[in-house]
């Protein structure tokens, strides 16, 4: 459950990120940065501990976070 939410907050903040470069929100992005470094660091640990039996949770993980960053985005900052 733990990779599962450490990916649905990796790929909610790369799927921000990627609506902050293209829409030329710089603040946004200089701010999401850091955050994906934290991110970076969890998952890289976390998959290292679980191998391959994290796969099916960083998939869904994935589903999660970046449909619900999309919505988030486009009603919070355009």
């Amino acid at each position: 459950m733990t990779i599962f939410l450490a990916t649905v907050i990796r790929i909610f903040l790369l799927a921000f990120q990627n609506q902050n470069v293209i829409g030329g929100f710089y603040r946004w992005a200089a701010a999401v940065s850091l955050l994906l470094a934290v991110t970076d660091v969890a998952i890289v640990l976390l998959v290292m501990d679980k191998g391959w039996w994290s796969v099916p949770y960083v998939a869904a993980g994935g589903v999660v976070g970046v449909t619900s960053s999309m919505w988030v985005h486009r009603r919070w900052v355009g």
